[in-house]
């Protein structure tokens, strides 16, 4: 999964997550996860404790920050790990961290916050001396490296979202097989409709013949008040499946064609 905010520097990429968490965070005890309990007042003032498990941000940062990297790496744009800068920001005044935790150089508190942001700024002189001293003297990013970053950079779209049946989502990444493949720029949203009757179903079984699932590729800014604008509609077998990298694995899964309400297809 890409990170959601970074920001490119001639000091490196800075790969961020905010949070407005409030209550006591503590790290789980295989490090794996960061639980936070809170305390909540309901409508008739009584106070309700319970803990909410995340995984361990910090450690989901770095990943995203290294899947970054390989992005760019695809697109020949070859940077070390070393410029890559992850930090995870805290919003909240009402968040408690452990000092395993807060005395991380990754972790910004509150109170650091202001002074994190003025971290980004840079001073005529500074900008005068990386227009002068090469980069692999300072350190810094040249100018023709971050131009080629940020073209890759500003290339990067959102993630394609699977709706199941039931409501689930899946968030990740689409891979086009040969009975389905979508043009991405021509194509928004691909609506799978069932045939989950059970009478038709049996009678399709009698006759020799699978159940299909219709697939309608729908138009991207094709939507009107009573249909939506159709780039054609393929058949697939009901007991097909797409493969779909959801975001954050490192393999692809298979999603049965049967579980599938959409595909929500991103540029």
């Amino acid at each position: 999964m890409f990170p959601k905010k970074f920001v490119l520097t001639g000091n490196g990429i800075y790969v961020i997550e905010v949070k407005n968490w409030s209550g006591a965070i503590r790290v789980s005890n295989d490090g794996k996860s960061w639980i936070q309990h809170k305390n909540d007042k309901t409508s008739g003032h009584a106070t309700i404790e319970y803990d909410l498990k995340h995984d361990n941000v910090l450690d989901k940062l770095k990943l995203r920050a290294n899947l970054l990297r390989n992005h760019l790496i695809r697109k020949d744009v070859c940077l070390p790990s070393k410029v890559f800068h992850s930090y995870v920001v805290f919003m909240n005044d009402r968040v408690s961290l452990p000092d395993d935790i807060a005395s991380l150089k990754e972790v910004i508190l509150p109170e650091r916050y202001n002074q994190f942001l003025e971290s980004f700024q840079f001073t005529y002189l500074s900008t005068l001396r990386d227009a002068i001293i090469p980069g692999f003297v300072s350190g810094q990013l040249s100018y023709s490296t971050m131009e080629c970053a940020r073209t890759v950079l500003k290339s990067i779209g959102t993630w394609d979202v699977i709706q199941l049946n039931g409501g689930k989502q899946l968030v990740g990444d689409f891979k086009s097989g040969s009975q389905i493949a979508p043009n991405r720029k021509e194509t928004e949203k691909l609506q799978f409709v069932h045939q989950r009757n059970t009478i038709t179903a049996t009678l399709w079984a009698i006759l020799g013949y699978t159940p299909q699932v219709s697939v309608s590729m729908l138009q991207r800014g094709g939507t009107g008040w009573l249909w939506n604008a159709s780039n054609g509609t393929i058949n697939i077998p009901y007991n097909m499946s797409i493969t779909f990298r959801m975001a954050g694995d490192e393999m692809d899964s298979q999603i049965p064609a049967n579980d599938i309400d959409y595909i929500q297809i991103s540029i």
